[in-house]
């Protein structure tokens, strides 16, 4: 995918032979799974952290994953991924996971104060205030969509900005031209590459039933409280009815697995 700051086309390089059923798990009881659908930058990094810190072989609640578009124009079906990154469609790239609700909930997907997990410890220094009083331990169970990805910068994670737009600036002042009739005259005019992001990189949660639209506006408002509002930053994900998905290309599949070294967002790690 072009890359607007860097300038760069993602690579698709040819990937190793991974089954999907190592990430795949099944239903630790007799009740059904439920689905949670996310998208914060680019899918590959996105679908690699929840699967690293939820291994569905390890029985942390994720049965499946899928990475796909959503979100985007009623008129735009079955997107393409090259479709998609020209910004036409606004489809989002997207994670869908399904998982056990008896193991994992919906909260701590995407973030509600508990307990965290030993396995989601992390190595890395917060770039966050962690209130007076608090400590890993108790400070937010996962948080887990909101700690991995950065919800305050619109259509854009990182470096990556998705489609470029050209557009003509007014650059004045009024120069004046011939005309066969009159003398007239009209502003300057300059062309400039101007990056106003794309959609496909937006902060979205894509609620499925009411009661997670419910959790993710209350997540969301306990997360802007207590880990922005002190530095006067504002989360902009958007929470939306989930729609239509169609699943990704399958290059696009597990792709951080199939290929370690590929490119991977330098947003999408624990921020806290």
């Amino acid at each position: 995918m072009f890359n607007a700051v860097l300038g760069y086309v993602r690579s698709t390089s040819l990937s190793r032979g991974i089954s999907s059923e190592t990430f795949t798990a099944t239903m630790s009881g007799s009740g059904s799974p439920e689905v949670a659908t996310f998208a914060s930058g680019c899918f590959w990094g996105v679908e690699h952290i929840f699967l690293k810190h939820f291994p569905p072989k390890e029985d942390k609640g994720i049965l499946k994953t899928a990475v796909g578009y959503t979100g985007g124009k009623a008129d735009s079906q079955n997107p393409d991924y090259k479709t998609v990154c020209t910004g036409a469609t606004d489809h989002a790239e997207a994670v869908r996971i399904e998982f056990d609700p008896s193991i994992v909930k919906y909260e701590e997907l995407v973030g509600e104060c508990a307990h965290t997990p030993p396995h989601l410890k992390t190595p890395h220094p917060t770039p966050y205030t962690i209130p007076r009083g608090l400590n890993e331990l108790t400070m937010g169970s996962p948080e887990f969509f909101y700690r991995t990805h950065d919800p305050t910068t619109v259509n854009r994670q990182g470096h990556d900005t998705g489609t470029r737009t050209q557009i003509l600036l007014f650059s004045g002042p009024f120069s004046p031209i011939s005309h066969p009739l009159r003398h007239i005259s009209i502003p300057r005019l300059s062309s400039a590459i101007v990056d106003t992001g794309s959609a496909e990189y937006r902060s979205a949660i894509f609620f499925n039933t009411p009661d997670q639209e419910e959790i993710a506006k209350r997540v969301t408002a306990e997360v802007q409280k207590k880990h922005f509002d002190p530095h006067g930053t504002k989360i902009v994900t958007q929470i939306l009815p989930a729609g239509p998905w169609w699943d990704a290309e399958e290059y696009h599949q597990l792709y951080l697995f199939k290929n370690p070294s590929g490119y991977q967002c330098a947003n999408h790690r624990l921020h806290w």
